[in-house]
């Protein structure tokens, strides 16, 4: 811990921390980080390089093996749209490890990403499993049609209600994302 934030801490299976940081030495308001685990303390937490960006990056999710690496991001060029909110929103990311490092970061499609805020990504103990938080909503701006009282109060006890749910998706949205394993050569 420094005087900075650190967040969202994710171990991988050899006690190998990933975290969120706003400390020094990053490229941008918040970064990735890794300390890895020598046995007896924590080494001297890395910045992941090029995984990171001007943009905001947190909330890493690491596979026990570390051969890939989900996280949130505000700010990159490859968003999806914000459906007219008035603040950037999250989308979900993941890199996986290569012989030189990590890979270039790749956004995932909708279906996993949506106009609205994606967040906290996890994954199952068995590794079938990805999780992630979505706040989708009945709502968007500008409003598509007007509502009625009734649809309105239906939406606000729905299933889109806007205050976020877990989603599911099975582990194969990350292996499809894997860049082939000629393109990971350096």
């Amino acid at each position: 811990n420094t005087a900075a934030n650190e967040a969202y801490p994710s171990l991988a299976a050899d006690g190998t921390l990933y975290f969120a940081s706003s400390r020094l030495g990053g490229k941008g308001s918040s970064d990735i980080w890794r300390a890895r685990w020598t046995g007896e303390h924590y080494a001297e937490p890395e910045d992941l390089g090029d995984i990171d960006t001007p943009a905001y990056e947190s909330q890493p999710a690491i596979a026990p093996d570390q051969t890939y690496l989900v996280f949130a991001s505000i700010g990159r060029a490859d968003m999806m749209a914000t459906a007219g909110a008035p603040y950037p929103r999250a989308d979900l990311y993941v890199s996986f490890r290569t012989a030189s490092g990590w890979s270039k970061p790749r956004h995932f499609d909708a279906g996993v990403n949506s106009p609205f805020n994606e967040l906290t990504p996890a994954f199952s103990p068995d590794g079938r499993w990805f999780y992630f938080a979505s706040d989708r909503s009945f709502v968007s701006l500008p409003m598509r049609k007007r509502l009625s009282t009734e649809e309105y109060e239906a939406g606000l006890h729905g299933l889109l209600n806007g205050w976020g749910n877990i989603y599911r998706a099975p582990i194969a949205v990350i292996e499809r994302l894997r860049p082939s394993a000629k393109a990971a050569q350096p």
